[in-house]
């Protein structure tokens, strides 16, 4: 008995370390959110977008929070650049006043949230990998001029 809770003990700790983390680093300080928090934030919203364009401008709707919120207490300059990095290893620089925009004037940044349960479609045909776990998407992108180059796709940080 003692082996089977040591085993489930084990076997969870894995599915914990195994969960997507999405990583915000500013300075000394750095905040991680899981997945499955980030599911469960009062501010999680349904975004239609009208012209995805890593989904060959497809219209899509996400689960999705808005980027300017994760970044709460966390001082950052929105004259400054903030770095996103993917699992892929892809990254790049976006303005933090483009990010951190709430105007609805302008483009609105959004963290959209692959549910686990229910996958988006793959990125390319005949290939499993999908946009998400965590994917950055644009509300009006029109509004700021926002090229396809700033809508990172699994995603795993911003720096």
């Amino acid at each position: 008995m003692k082996l089977l809770f040591i085993a489930a003990l084990i076997v969870s700790g894995a599915a914990l370390a195994a969960e997507p983390r999405l990583t915000i680093q500013s300075g000394s300080k750095t905040v991680s959110f899981t997945l499955s928090d980030l599911l469960k934030r009062p501010g999680v919203r349904t975004v239609a977008v009208s012209a995805d364009p890593s989904y060959a401008g497809q219209a899509r709707t996400y689960r999705a929070v808005a980027a300017a919120e994760l970044f709460r207490g966390i001082e950052i300059s929105t004259s400054g650049t903030v770095v996103f990095k993917c699992l892929d290893g892809f990254s790049g620089p976006l303005n933090a006043s483009d990010l951190l925009n709430t105007d609805p004037q302008k483009s609105i940044a959004f963290i959209a949230l692959e549910d686990p349960n229910k996958k988006w479609p793959p990125l390319k045909p005949g290939q499993s990998a999908t946009a998400g776990p965590f994917y950055l998407v644009w509300q009006n992108p029109e509004k700021s001029n926002i090229a396809r180059e700033m809508w990172p796709s699994q995603l795993a940080g911003l720096e």
